[in-house]
């Protein structure tokens, strides 16, 4: 008679949830590393295209907040439907996943919202430093050289 660790048992049990869970890691790190270098890239096109608008309006007394929550509200609308269209395939799927194991958790709302609180800071940020970085540029030279 061979005797086992039970922890041993769960361990090989749930090793391949274990591989899932490390690449879901890497993969969650490329994809938001990809997604903030093309957010980012939209944000200077769209920061470039309308340099000179930006430049007028700072001439007629535009603050800096101002210019930059110009320049960040459109990505902020894309970023609030993504949420609004992801969250629900989201629970749909976590919740089919989570009706293969015997003892599973209950989702929560908290565990979507947090996530997309996230989502949303990490790409205010990654747009607000183009706009920043336009609304500071002197709207003379960018006049002259138009």
């Amino acid at each position: 008679m061979r005797h086992r660790f039970l922890d041993g048992q769960f361990e090989r049990m749930y090793r391949t949830e274990i591989m899932t869970a490390t690449l879901t890691n890497w993969f969650t790190a490329l994809a938001l590393t990809i997604s903030s270098i093309g957010l980012f890239g939209l944000a200077m096109f769209n920061t470039q295209r309308r340099t000179r608008e930006i430049s007028i309006r700072k001439i007629f007394g535009a603050t800096l907040g101002r210019l930059v929550l110009m320049l960040c509200r459109d990505f902020i609308k894309l970023v609030m439907y993504a949420v609004l269209i992801g969250l629900p395939i989201a629970f749909y799927l976590m919740q089919d996943y989570l009706t293969r194991f015997p003892y599973r958790t209950e989702l929560s709302l908290w565990m979507f919202l947090i996530p997309s609180v996230a989502m949303l800071m990490l790409s205010i940020s990654v747009i607000s430093v183009q706009s920043i970085k336009t609304a500071l540029t002197n709207p003379i030279d960018v006049m002259r050289d138009e």
